[in-house]
């Protein structure tokens, strides 16, 4: 992760886009292994996509007809389309593609393979979505459900202290709220979605929590006592989620169990360890799982 703080044109060479010195920066740490990186039209660039492809990593996303590296019809915008159409070009590995629906998408990818020039549409007129706009609808879509689910609870107030507000996105990201986050997945995966939305899951969350706080305790103690409880839910869940419950439930994501359980663990240690440097005589927290 990088923080932004501007346009750093220090990073970029004469060459290079400061948004390409982003990206290039950014996946370093994946160069080799095959990943594939979706993306909006603010970084994709025919440059990056031909860069990226030499470090096996293949990419796709929206592009801003006027990139340079894009055929000149694309920059000038001369196609005459009526919904449906789709205009493709192809340069090695690389296409770029122009498809009409309510307005001109422009899709750069070299994940895909070219589909042909031509008209789509179904028998009553509607256009028919390509395959390389439904791919990266899917992914992208990711990303905001990720965002609204995160909203859905943000602590993000207005303030002129900019590191307040990255403070407040950090916690909203990656705070305790992240294995509550990890045990909804799970739940849905094993409803086959027919469960109730984040929030109230959230909130029910806690309800079950405050069943095991005491409620003589000072407002600190109460608030500690109330995360501990909360924490230990989550844990006895996920594990439970391993046996017989979780075959019976049919998860259809191993991995998602698996990911949920070390993210919660970790969360977990952490909030137990910062119980125990915690001065309360009347305190109990319990070790094991």
């Amino acid at each position: 992760m990088k923080v932004y703080l501007g346009k750093d044109r220090t990073r970029a060479d004469q060459d290079v886009t400061a948004t390409h010195a982003t990206v290039r920066d950014l996946c370093r740490c994946i160069e080799g292994v095959g990943h594939k990186l979706y993306m909006d039209n603010f970084f994709s660039s025919p440059d990056m996509f031909e860069e990226l492809m030499t470090k096996d990593i293949t990419c796709c996303g929206t592009v801003r007809p006027s990139r340079k590296g894009l055929p000149d019809d694309f920059r000038r915008r001369q196609f005459r389309m009526k919904k449906g159409d789709i205009r493709v070009r192809v340069r090695q590995n690389l296409t770029a593609l122009v498809w009409k629906d309510k307005r001109d998408v422009y899709i750069l990818t070299n994940m895909h393979c070219p589909p042909a020039d031509g008209s789509f549409c179904d028998e009553l007129g509607n256009a028919i979505k390509p395959a390389i706009v439904a791919d990266y609808n899917t992914h992208m879509g990711y990303v905001d459900k990720e965002d609204r689910m995160a909203n859905s609870y943000s602590i993000s107030r207005r303030t002129w202290k900019r590191y307040e507000m990255l403070k407040a996105s950090l916690v909203d990201r990656f705070s305790e709220k992240l294995p509550v986050r990890y045990h909804y997945i799970l739940l849905h995966e094993a409803s086959q979605g027919k469960d109730e939305s984040p929030v109230q899951f959230l909130h029910r969350c806690r309800a079950l929590s405050m069943k095991t706080v005491r409620k003589r305790a000072d407002p600190t103690e109460q608030r500690i006592l109330k995360e501990e409880a909360e924490f230990r839910l989550l844990i006895s869940f996920i594990y439970g989620m391993r046996g017989e419950a979780g075959r019976e439930l049919r998860i259809r994501n191993p991995e998602t169990l698996d990911e949920a359980l070390n993210v919660a663990t970790v969360v977990y240690n952490a909030k137990r360890m910062e119980l125990q440097l915690k001065d309360h005589d009347t305190l109990t927290v319990k070790t094991e799982r």
